[in-house]
């Protein structure tokens, strides 16, 4: 009965560990236990190898779990769609079975493990690949907070590109590293978009800025054109934006008052400088907005617009040149 027993276990345990039960027990044949052998010998040489395969079995079942474990998360972080989870879905059933659950022929063969091995490592390249997707995404979206914030400087634009090497594929980056990036760009995102909020007035009041400009630039171009008093279709909307542009052309020397007064009050909270070189281009601007009315005064300009060498002086180059976002 006892040498039936472990002769049971081992079939059993060689099936499920993908061997051949008839190797196992030709292999105990010629090691001296024989069929028909019940002496203590015998039954303690079937009791090593019951032993032997318990183990394995058991190191087998702890290495699948891992794996399984591993390739679950690696699904649901990469949404793999449930026709490819479905040839593994028997082996995934077996991650929280216990030792005398699992019974399938093949459950915790080399080829078995070897297949989830190979998911999990398809889904970690799958996962590299995306990281390295993300992190261009973040990169990307710190430039433009930068860029619209005005807070892009050459050094910031040096670190924003260093780290680039860490996420290569030269076997040095792995998903510890990649990891790490990702938690430093998510940190720069975030005082990024602080100081975005810290310039949100002031930028607010550059864009309107912007808009006068042009608004004003195309009044110069409307007061030039002799035929603007002529009686077509349309004019009447063309005379009407004439007159809106005007109203807010007057609004401008008031406008650069406040905005300048923006800028200051801001660099004073933030002991900082608004834009590098702010006020050694507003010092360069004044003597253009000199030179510009000097011109204007040796020519006789008159017009709606003759007053904006007065307050263009007023404002940093930086801000007449601000494109539109």
């Amino acid at each position: 009965k006892k040498m039936a027993e472990l002769t049971s276990s081992l079939h059993a345990s060689s099936s499920v560990l993908g061997m051949d039960p008839q190797e196992i027990t030709t292999s105990l044949q010629e090691a001296g236990a024989g069929a028909g052998d019940i002496s203590d010998g015998a039954i303690a040489r079937l009791e090593s190898e019951a032993e032997r395969l318990r183990e394995a079995k058991r190191g087998r079942m702890q290495r699948l779990q891992d794996l399984v474990v591993a390739m679950l998360e690696l699904w649901s972080l990469m949404d793999t769609p449930p026709e490819e989870q479905s040839r593994f879905q028997g082996v995934a059933c077996n991650v929280a079975a216990s030792e005398d659950e699992i019974t399938e022929p093949g459950a915790l063969s080399a080829t078995a493990i070897g297949e989830v091995e190979a998911e999990v490592a398809r889904l970690e390249g799958l996962k590299g690949r995306r990281m390295k997707d993300l992190l261009a995404r973040k990169r990307g979206e710190l430039r433009e907070i930068r860029r619209r914030a005005r807070i892009i400087s050459a050094q910031e634009e040096e670190e924003d590109g260093g780290g680039d090497e860490v996420v290569s594929d030269d076997g040095c980056a792995d998903a510890a590293e990649r990891s790490l990036v990702l938690e430093r760009l998510d940190a720069r995102i975030s005082e990024a978009r602080d100081e975005e909020f810290s310039r949100k007035e002031v930028l607010e009041r550059m864009e309107k800025w912007q808009v006068a400009l042009e608004e004003e630039s195309w009044l110069e171009e409307y007061n030039r054109n002799k035929n603007r008093y002529n009686v077509g279709k349309g004019m009447h909307l063309v005379r009407k934006r004439a007159e809106k542009a005007r109203a807010l052309v007057n609004k401008m020397p008031a406008m650069a008052e406040a905005l300048m007064a923006k800028v200051v009050a801001w660099e004073k909270d933030r002991g900082a400088k608004f834009l590098r070189g702010f006020w050694t281009c507003w010092r360069t601007t004044i003597t253009r907005g000199r030179r510009k009315n000097k011109r204007r005064r040796d020519k006789g300009t008159r017009g709606s617009c003759r007053g904006r060498a007065r307050w263009s002086r007023r404002l940093p180059g930086h801000f007449k040149r601000t494109s539109r976002t």
